[in-house]
């Protein structure tokens, strides 16, 4: 998220070619470098440099966040570190504690003054006017959970880092004669004929007697496997399924709303425009023309300022805090002094007052009755799970603990992991949460699983019967062999007609010719196209893009490819080769120099930190780290 907000706001070229990978620390040698290191309460050390390992437990709950967004909320801090997110994590901080070491050592720092202009460049804190806006900056730091300290040191890090990186990436180039073959490469164009057979039209034998069918049906024995079935008994209790025993009077309701008032105020609000500027005296010529008489816009343009601002109904805590004390000090049809903030110079007209207005009980009687039957519902539903949980550890069973808390219970006969019966059809009553097919098949036979939460609720669920995987019988499937033999069968007449028109076409035959005579044979030209791509579509079909990569490693027109299509298969005969004369010229020259000189400044810019982390050495107190995660 900070890279995101900061996207734009680096002049520096290190700022984008900073791509240092955690493979990298395979140079540094990280497995020999995770070490005790005496009594420190340090994570990480390098040099001067002294990471506390609250440091390190930030940036491994951050990607643990991430992960969870990408893989689901199961995955768990134990699960994490199996996957080496840890060792991920300790390796940006040692690579970020390399940087800040390097740093002090050549002097760099940057100075306040330096920190608020980058500040002011980011354009995620700019308003419409291309302006910095404070108010703006806090409002997106406090939606993504960003504290203004925490975003100031991680800019100033950056800033420190691009400072670092600048000489030594500096030296970063892609000759061109060095871009040219590779731009030539990926640019060069080939023409083909192709011959597309499909596989649907090819004529089929007579279907094999059951002798036949049945080595197809053992050969794919795991086409024909019925997957593992459960037998389920769940007691499944959500708020909604207590709304019986919820009930709420009229006094509760006008409680609530007096709890609640605010939320049915409208705070004051005024119509408000703005001329906004960047000195005292063109402020002030605006309001004294507008006090004067003339409009807004018209008293603006005297000034020579911009045309006003049309801010609508806003409300105090929409401004900062010396326009909100002065626009709400203004009466409808009158114009301010001029206030400075940090945006400039203002001057309001406020057009509109607005006084606050509380909605009544009677308007909003049904939404405060619903929230308190929500809210007891859901207070009710954590009595009725405590009462579940103490009648099963009593001894009770499944059934009798849902017949104390007077709740149904869902049987589902069969369902396989992906929530289909032995028909194929979803099974009924199954919840649509993952966590519960997981759980259910988690758990042993015979046993009842954990409370678990799900959604807004809660459920237990039984395994009653497991029936494992096994093969459904042959006469139960014998449709379903033809269909498969058929398919093979089609495919195979189709390849073997592919290889007679590829025979044909290297014998020097026309490809229409070639293709005379074959049942669902189409031939079509295809366009120029370049290596880079993953097929050719033509008006007959696409050439996949393995097909493409042999047209391309054929050296001159003539050369013939076989290859399988999405339906069927097709031979394809290279007849153009259109070479680039002049790489220089394409208009992808330059990317592609740029991405050259990127990937050559990553290298430098690695090989400056090892130096570095050689150096200083990097001292990583795994002991400390694990006991504060």
């Amino acid at each position: 998220m900070l890279d995101t907000l900061r996207k734009g706001a680096s002049t520096g070229p290190a700022k984008v070619l900073f791509i240092l990978l955690i493979l990298s620390f395979g140079i540094w040698g990280i497995g020999d470098v995770v070490r005790g290191v005496g009594g420190s309460t340090a994570a990480i050390t390098v040099g001067d440099v002294e990471v506390p390992p609250g440091e390190v437990r930030a940036v491994f709950q951050q990607e643990l966040d991430r992960l969870r967004r990408t893989l689901g909320p199961d995955m768990t801090a134990e699960r994490a570190r199996e996957l080496g997110l840890l060792d991920a994590a300790i390796a940006q901080v040692a690579r970020d504690a390399v940087v800040r070491a390097a740093a002090q050592d050549l002097g760099i720092v940057v100075s306040s003054t330096e920190l608020r202009r980058q500040l002011e460049q980011i354009p995620a804190f700019r308003n419409a006017q291309g302006q910095f806006d404070r108010t703006l900056f806090a409002r997106v730091l406090q939606q993504n959970n960003l504290s203004e300290e925490a975003f100031l040191q991680s800019l100033e890090r950056d800033m420190v880092r691009d400072a670092l990186l600048v000489g030594p990436v500096s030296g970063a180039v892609a000759p061109a004669p060095v871009v040219a073959p590779l731009v030539a490469f990926q640019n060069e164009e080939r023409e083909a004929t192709a011959v597309f057979i499909d596989a649907s039209a090819q004529p089929l034998p007579p279907v094999p007697d059951d002798a036949g069918l049945q080595s197809l049906y053992d050969e794919n024995i795991d086409a024909f496997t019925a997957p593992e079935y459960r037998g389920l008994t769940a007691l499944i209790v959500r708020p909604a399924d207590l709304a019986d025993q919820v009930e709420v009077t009229d006094e509760a309701v006008a409680e609530a709303y007096e709890q609640r008032i605010d939320e049915f105020r409208t705070p004051e609000q005024r119509v408000v425009q703005q001329v906004l500027v960047d000195d005292e005296a063109a402020a002030q010529a605006v309001a004294d023309a507008a006090k004067g008489g003339a409009t807004l816009a018209a008293a603006a343009e005297q000034a020579g300022a911009g045309a006003p601002i049309d801010l609508g109904a806003v409300g105090r805590d929409a401004l900062p805090g010396e326009a909100a004390d002065v626009v709400f000090g203004l009466e409808a049809g009158s114009v301010s002094a001029p206030v400075q903030t940090p945006l400039g110079w203002h001057v309001f007209q406020v057009s509109e007052v607005r006084p606050p207005q509380t909605q009544p009980l009677d308007a909003v009687r049904d939404q405060v009755r619903q929230r308190l039957a929500q809210d007891q519902a859901v207070d009710t539903l954590y009595d009725v799970t405590a009462q579940i949980e103490d009648a099963l550890g009593g001894g009770a069973t499944l059934e009798e603990a849902a017949q104390q808390a007077g709740l149904p219970l869902t049987t589902i006969q069969a369902v396989d992991r992906q929530g289909l019966t032995p028909k194929g059809a979803p099974a009924e009553g199954l919840p649509e949460e993952e966590a519960f097919l997981d759980t259910a098949f988690q758990t042993e036979e015979g046993r009842d699983s954990l409370l678990q939460e799900i959604g807004q609720g809660y459920f237990i669920v039984r395994v009653d019967e497991v029936t494992a995987p096994q093969p459904r019988p042959f006469a139960e499937v014998r449709d379903r062999v033809v269909e498969l033999w058929q398919q093979k069968t089609r495919q195979d007449l189709a390849r073997q007609q592919a290889d007679a028109v590829a025979e044909a076409l290297r014998a020097g035959r026309d490809p229409q010719a070639a293709a005379e005579g074959i049942p669902g044979a189409t031939v079509a030209q295809t366009p120029r196209f370049t290596r880079v791509v993953n097929g050719v579509a033509t008006p007959a079909g696409s050439l996949p893009a393995a097909l493409v990569d042999d047209l391309f490693e054929a050296a001159e027109p003539g050369a013939v490819a076989v290859g399988r299509t999405s339906a069927g298969w097709a031979a394809a005969e290279l007849t153009a080769v259109h070479p680039v004369e002049q790489p220089a010229e394409l208009p992808s020259f330059g990317q592609v120099q740029q991405q050259m000189r990127s990937t050559i400044a990553d290298d430098l810019a690695t090989q400056f930190l090892n130096a570095y982390a050689d150096r200083f050495g990097v001292q990583v107190n795994r002991a400390v780290i694990d006991q504060t995660l």
